[in-house]
């Protein structure tokens, strides 16, 4: 989940499963939160571990020790991997620890730069002795090399492939479906245009459906 709100709605609704907080803790209080409702934090900055190293927790927290190669958006450098990985396994609030990092292009298999991102993440990994969660739905589908210990599957647990490939499309489901009914019919010449930016311009007579759906959806 992405917010400890998140976690607590599901918790509140009775899933005991282990869940992490993705964009892990925003604040030291909800670090208690977390050892309370027995939620795993991931740790990206400096920050979130000055507040372990000063928390005094009712039992300890699992940490995903996040590294960035390359999304640039949340994790440390890999050249830090080794002296967090320390500090959190000294650390009496820490109790199992996961290694990760989140790939940009995986869902462009002909691109290069999701091979470049496993090789800047195994560049950090000498000296920690970890479990390792790398794959998102893309790469867990056409990185079988970026597989490592936890892979977190998202659109595809939707049955939708992130990757356009039909042959990687048919082995999965569908699981939902997203209905909505239309709310006003119209006939519009050619020429005119739709929308906000006028978009979509109809080349010959079209009848247009108005769906109940889109805003806040």
């Amino acid at each position: 989940v992405a917010c400890a709100e998140e976690a607590m709605e599901l918790r509140e609704s009775g899933i005991s499963n282990r869940m992490v907080l993705l964009e892990g803790v925003f604040e030291p209080a909800e670090l208690e939160l977390a050892a309370e409702q027995r939620l795993d934090i991931v740790v990206h900055n400096a920050q979130q571990i000055d507040w372990l190293n000063t928390a005094r927790l009712s039992r300890p927290l699992n940490a995903w020790l996040k590294v960035d190669t390359g999304m640039h958006r949340l994790g440390f450098a890999p050249e830090e991997l080794a002296q967090c990985f320390r500090e959190l396994r000294a650390n009496r609030n820490i109790a199992e620890i996961v290694v990760m990092t989140h790939f940009a292009r995986a869902d462009e298999p002909e691109q290069s730069m999701t091979g470049e991102q496993l090789a800047r993440f195994r560049s950090g990994l000498e000296g920690v002795d970890a479990p390792r969660c790398i794959a998102n739905s893309a790469a867990a589908m056409a990185w079988p090399e970026a597989h490592g210990d936890w892979i977190r599957p998202g659109i595809m647990l939707y049955g939708a492939s992130p990757i356009g490939q039909p042959d990687l499309q048919a082995r999965l489901k569908p699981v939902m479906t997203f209905e909505a009914g239309l709310i006003a019919i119209r006939d519009l010449a050619p020429g005119e245009s739709i929308g906000y930016g006028a978009r979509f311009t109809c080349e010959r007579p079209t009848r247009v459906g108005v769906v109940a759906a889109g805003y806040a959806d």
